[in-house]
């Protein structure tokens, strides 16, 4: 998710709002498919393990809820 919003910064910081965003819509991959790198890497549309199915998970609208204060 961090290599593909690019409105977000990448590895340099960014929004919840805008991290959001991007699950509902673009999604996101599993870890095993494309691992977290300690920098920012060119947005790829598969998977590194080639043997893999590159299938994207999305948040759907209305099933995340951010809490703004604590009780």
């Amino acid at each position: 998710m961090v290599a593909c919003s690019f409105e977000n910064y990448g590895c340099d910081g960014g929004y919840l709002t805008n991290a959001v965003d991007t699950l509902m819509n673009d999604g996101t991959v599993t870890y095993e498919c494309q691992p977290y790198r300690n920098h920012m890497n060119k947005c790829e549309y598969k998977c590194v393990d080639k043997s893999l199915e590159y299938k994207r998970y999305y948040c759907e609208p209305g099933t995340l809820r951010i809490m703004t204060t604590a009780d």
